[in-house]
């Protein structure tokens, strides 16, 4: 059986209570949890982020690898569906023993499924070819039988224990682990930071009369102004204009990006904040988010400020 999880659970075993038909007289039942194999997307997306907007890394599928004795000419088990980048697929067609690796193939889209169940080929809603964005091949080690569950780069174990792939255990769901980085490449444009007016607006509200904010602007301040590691970024960040002056003003009601930011950095974002038919900012406020490569990272905000 093989289904994705919305959540990645870490349960070794679930315990209830069943009661007879005697209410007073409970019955202690274990409920053990399926033998499986489990693959999350942090296992392998590394510096890269979930796509929020097509060109990202949406979605992908999972092929199992039983690489027990090793990984030339290891077979292969059926494909897992394509599913959404926050998913989790977990395989519970393995078998106790066995050790495991896993492909990955992503991809840049939304609405994909395999051609048949099982299958490796995946189409679109028209029945078109899609071919895999990125991929990447996770062969990561355990220790011990009972470390197993570590699962990545010989974690729990010395190096003269360590083995190909994560070993399926009894009532247990292993975590593969130690995937390769992901091939292929990102635009630049798709890794930024979306800055959302309900994070700073606190208790003012949108609209053209006085003392309401009818605009903002958004900007990452230059490397000299930066507190806090935007250095390097530059100044102009898309949307912002450089040494905090702002850039171009979108209406209170909407959000704003700021793109082809460097990936894997801590930015500051400043929000200047006008009333209607004014040309200097009223309020202030300060924003933070840390990029992710290929995607766009939601700033958390302050509440405006009297300027």
């Amino acid at each position: 059986m093989l289904f994705s999880r919305r959540k990645l659970l870490w349960l070794t075993a679930a315990t209830l209570l069943a009661f007879s038909c005697n209410p007073a007289t409970p019955v202690s039942t274990v409920v053990p949890t399926p033998t499986s194999i489990l693959i999350a997307p942090e296992a392998f997306l590394g510096d890269v982020g979930c796509g929020v907007e097509e060109g990202g890394l949406l979605s992908y599928q999972v092929t199992l690898i039983d690489v027990t004795d090793g990984l030339t000419g290891a077979p292969t088990l059926p494909s897992s569906p394509v599913v959404d980048c926050t998913s989790t697929v977990v395989f519970e067609t393995v078998e106790i023993g066995h050790r495991y690796g896993a492909r990955i193939a992503a991809f840049d889209r939304k609405g994909l499924a395999a051609e048949s169940e099982g299958g490796l080929t995946v189409v679109d809603e028209e029945g078109s070819l899609v071919l895999p964005r990125w991929t990447t091949l996770c062969t990561g080690y355990d220790g011990e039988i009972d470390q197993a569950l570590g699962g990545a780069g010989g974690e729990g174990g010395s190096f003269s224990n360590r083995s190909l792939g994560v070993l399926a255990i009894e009532h247990a769901a292993v975590p593969i682990r130690g995937c390769a980085p992901l091939s292929g490449d990102f635009d630049p444009e798709l890794t930024g930071v979306t800055v959302d007016p309900t994070s700073f607006l606190g208790n003012l509200s949108c609209g053209g009369e006085p003392g309401q904010v009818f605009d903002y602007s958004a900007s990452v301040p230059t490397a000299e102004e930066a507190v806090g590691g935007a250095s390097g970024l530059g100044g102009s960040g898309g949307l912002g204009g450089s040494g905090g002056t702002g850039g171009e003003r979108t209406a209170c009601t909407e959000s704003l990006s700021l793109r082809g930011l460097e990936p894997g950095q801590w930015v500051e974002v400043e929000v200047l904040a006008y009333e209607a038919d004014q040309d200097e900012p009223s309020w202030a406020a300060s924003c933070a988010a840390r990029t992710e490569l290929g995607t766009l990272s939601p700033a958390t905000c302050g509440p405006l400020r009297p300027r």
